[in-house]
């Protein structure tokens, strides 16, 4: 090893010494709450669905809104946490896909597997138990309109309600989504204690 080397290796040290080893102990303990706090989300975490990035980024958000409610160190900390709150129930309810599930409580089928004729194949039919899907439309005019402008739709002066149904719930996920991540674009600077 060269002196030049040496002295580089050497500065490295003494700058690590003088500013950063009074803080390893804290950061070391930190760093082993941290492994224990994370470890049933990462076990779980998984690499082929949008949901695990969902979670993880649920779990981190619900840690910063908890920390920035106790700690409570600066004049925002309850609405930025509140903020994070809100997109939190927003994760929340696209994993739990509140938007169709909100739909299908005014609608419910029946499956059955029929034998095609002539054939050894099967077809799977549905039959309507219910269909209130008017009283949905209703709660939403405003998407109505907007399904009915929306390319999801391919025929849209013979759409049943259920096609427009279908499209209004899809379309109330995508807005959720779009909020999810405007609430964060617009605030994620600001969430630092």
């Amino acid at each position: 090893m060269s002196n030049k080397d040496y002295s580089k290796w050497h500065w490295k040290v003494y700058r690590w010494f003088r500013w950063e080893a009074k803080y390893f102990p804290h950061r070391f303990v930190t760093g082993i709450k941290n492994l224990w706090k994370w470890f049933p989300v990462i076990w779980k975490d998984r690499d082929y669905d949008h949901d695990f990035i969902f979670e993880i980024l649920k779990f981190k958000l619900n840690n910063m809104a908890n920390r920035f409610e106790q700690t409570n160190r600066f004049v925002d900390s309850t609405k930025q946490a509140s903020k994070i709150r809100t997109c939190v129930r927003l994760i929340q309810k696209i994993q739990d896909d509140d938007y169709s599930s909100e739909m299908h409580e005014y609608w419910d089928t029946k499956m059955r597997v029929e034998r095609v004729k002539g054939s050894t194949n099967h077809s799977l039919e549905f039959d309507d138990i219910r269909d209130d899907l008017h009283l949905y439309l209703a709660k939403y005019p405003n998407d109505v309109r907007r399904a009915l402008k929306s390319s999801y739709l391919k025929d849209k002066e013979n759409s049943s309600n259920k096609q427009i149904a279908i499209v209004v719930s899809r379309l109330r996920e995508d807005r959720a989504k779009t909020l999810l991540f405007k609430i964060m674009n617009k605030n994620i600077f600001s969430w630092w204690d």
